[in-house]
């Protein structure tokens, strides 16, 4: 760059209050016969730009050149049922229009039947943008979420997965990041597909992204689905308004039979999910309408309470029974089908009971606590055999980690009442500086933290008068975490979900990580500051120095 008109180059720029700006940036003559360039500021929070099309001839709905035509064509059969089976499944990751200096390491994750996966090893990336094969045992059909190239490129690869399944997935970034912006803007414009694959799943796959706009989902987060000050009537009714608005909007779009019908279903979950979650969706509503509300005190400002009749008046128009709600929304939506609201509403389901049953057993599994007793029951009481299946394969695999691991590495939590845990940790430390760190397993800012800070307890942070304590809490996966602990000096409590709360409650915790400083004398004070890890040193410093 040579130059520039109005703005500084160097400086900071901050958008202003009308949220439009404009300047020149003025650089040295490009040669004449230049397809693309790259633009790119320094520093780590600069923006970089890969690709910038000067032919004129970019087209936006153009297929990758590098994506193989068999791919590309992409003539599979459409299957759209979910698979209760488990396998062993093999992805074979490609980022088509990859930068090396866009990251070596690509983030995902995995939703299943038996929830969500984050604690996965990152992706490596080979310079010509592929990974090695990607091997996991999977339990029921699954969505691959890609979500992002190192730490500051997002992308859109979502590909539904059979167990057992051996498949490539091509993920071009370029259509990723137009279909992201896209979605920002809330536009309907079409785009090359960001992602193709030739799995099992791969017309689905191809039909769901292509076809997909914010106008074919509930706008639940906008701000104006419903109203906090709506009765359960009014809310039921709005959302069953909404719902059938949004068939309209289905049946008015120019899209094969089979794309209907995957949106059609989408459709049904998010209206389940509207009823389920209404607290959380009106809350958010509220917040909107009372921006200076303390998040804590919002729930309890909700007065919208639904009847067995709300609940029965949904179940009317959506089959519960449905297998095909397990896909539904890419698995955004299985939450709300395993939902005790509904029995407890009268209107269950053997679906929505025998699933129920199962993530109650496949959590005592993930532990390595499932029974004898556990799984005849399962068996007994579910219509499908693969839930009783996946729940001993998950028992047996976590024991099998477990007897590897050294479970003493836990500290026993405090045999007190909830609200006294916190104290009872603490208490033997006084005359210290004592640093609790609120964590998770699945949270990567949390591990990264940790990755940042454990080294300086041998270095600047190495002191007597300092105690490090870890707390996280039972969603942490129990040989997950046993795995990470030899690795972080400290003490470590792996507590409930009423002493978490209580605690979250207590200091204002507002997300993970978080810290909480416990100065000599006792005193504990909540501190998301400290999440700036230059300040987070030298305020430990200064208040170990006041321990002498």
């Amino acid at each position: 760059m040579t130059g520039a008109e109005g703005i500084e180059p160097g400086t900071h720029f901050w958008m202003p209050e009308s949220g439009q700006a404009e300047f020149t940036l003025i650089f040295e003559p490009i040669p004449e016969n230049t397809a693309s360039i790259d633009l790119k500021e320094p520093g780590d929070d600069g923006w970089k730009l890969w690709g910038i099309d000067l032919t004129g001839n970019a087209d936006n709905l153009s297929v990758h050149p590098d994506m193989p035509a068999d791919i590309a064509k992409n003539d599979a059969p459409f299957f759209y049922q979910p698979i209760f089976q488990t396998g062993e499944t093999t992805v074979n990751i490609h980022f088509l229009g990859y930068n090396p200096e866009m990251g070596s390491q690509a983030a995902y994750y995995i939703n299943s039947f038996s929830g969500v996966d984050s604690d996965v090893l990152p992706l490596k990336i080979g310079t010509d943008g592929t990974c090695p094969p990607l091997r996991f045992h999977q339990d029921g059909s699954a969505m691959l979420k890609v979500i992002s190239i190192g730490s500051d490129v997002n992308v859109k690869g979502a590909s539904w997965i059979a167990p057992g399944d051996s498949l490539d997935l091509y993920i071009d970034c370029r259509a990723s990041g137009n279909t992201l912006v896209n979605s920002r803007d809330g536009s309907s414009a079409k785009m090359a597909l960001p992602f193709a694959d030739n799995g099992k799943y791969a017309a689905l796959n191809r039909l769901a992204s292509f076809y997909d706009s914010p106008d074919l989902h509930l706008q639940f987060y906008s701000g104006k689905f419903g109203s906090s000050g709506m009765s359960g009537d009014e809310y039921t009714d709005f959302a069953i308004a909404e719902y059938r608005k949004l068939l309209d909007n289905i049946a008015a779009r120019n899209m094969p039979a089979e794309a209907a019908e995957i949106f059609t279903n989408n459709a049904a979950a998010e209206l389940l999910t509207a009823i389920a979650r209404h607290k959380s969706i009106l809350t958010y509503d509220y917040m909107q309408e009372h921006p200076d509300a303390d998040y804590r005190v919002a729930a309890e400002s909700i007065k919208t309470s639904l009847s067995p009749a709300n609940y029965a008046a949904v179940a009317k128009l959506v089959d519960l029974d449905n297998p095909r709600l397990f896909m539904a929304d890419g698995m955004a939506s299985i939450g709300s089908l395993a939902n005790s609201c509904w029995e407890e509403a009268g209107v269950g389901s053997r679906q929505i009971n025998d699933y129920m049953l199962y993530l109650e057993m496949a959590q005592k599994a993930s532990e390595g606590k499932l029974s004898q007793q556990d799984a005849d029951r399962l068996r007994a009481e579910c219509a499908t055999p693969f839930y009783a299946e996946s729940a001993g394969r998950i028992n047996h695999v976590q024991l099998e980690k477990m007897a590897k691991l050294d479970a003493d590495l836990i500290t026993a939590t405090p045999d007190v009442p909830a609200d006294q845990v916190f104290d009872a940790i603490v208490a033997p430390h006084k005359g210290k500086v004592v640093m609790v760190d609120l964590w998770n397993t699945w949270c990567g800012p949390c591990r990264n933290a940790l990755k940042i800070i454990e080294p300086q307890k041998s270095g600047e942070l190495a002191s007597d008068d300092i105690v490090w304590i870890y707390i996280a809490n039972e969603t942490s996966p129990l040989t997950k975490y046993l795995e990470l602990l030899p690795g972080i000096k400290g003490t470590h409590y792996r507590v409930g979900s009423d002493v978490w709360e209580s605690i979250c409650d207590r200091f204002n915790v507002d997300g993970i990580p978080f810290y909480i400083l416990v100065d000599h004398e006792g005193n504990a004070t909540g501190r998301p500051d400290l999440r700036d890890h230059s300040k987070f040193k030298k305020v430990l410093l200064e208040e170990a120095a006041k321990c002498n």
